[in-house]
């Protein structure tokens, strides 16, 4: 209750007023998503709510990688960035390792660990962006 009547308040105002680009915090909500990972790495948050709940379609952003909210979580910058797409980030942010989280992406990527489906969808909102086409 508190979450839709106070936390999520910015983000849906975000949404109806046609924002282009939404930032995931570090924060978590382990009594809605039942885990203690950050928004930026939760499906819950940025696929169930965000997208589906709230009717987000823009690209959404995470907060910084190299933080410590994900790094203790993840000693692998690569699995913290695959984790992140599934979960529905289109960008992620200073990646602890660049190299590293790119590489496992694209292998991800080619494996079928993330869908194609879901790089596409990615690609079309940064793309829509980048053209001006919003």
């Amino acid at each position: 209750e508190d979450l839709y009547s106070y936390d999520l308040v910015p983000f849906q105002s975000a949404v109806e007023g046609g924002a282009r680009m939404i930032m995931a915090s570090h924060v978590s909500f382990p009594e809605i998503t039942g885990d203690e990972l950050p928004a930026s790495l939760s499906h819950v948050m940025l696929t169930e709510i965000l997208r589906e709940d709230m009717g987000y379609d823009g690209v959404v952003i995470t907060d910084a990688f190299n933080m410590a909210a994900v790094t203790d979580l993840y000693q692998d910058p690569g699995e913290a960035a695959v984790t992140a797409i599934n979960a529905g980030a289109d960008i992620i942010l200073m990646p602890a390792d660049f190299h590293e989280a790119y590489n496992a992406v694209l292998s991800a990527a080619s494996s079928g660990k993330i869908e194609t489906e879901r790089i596409d969808d990615s690609l079309r909102r940064i793309l829509k962006i980048k053209l001006g086409r919003y």
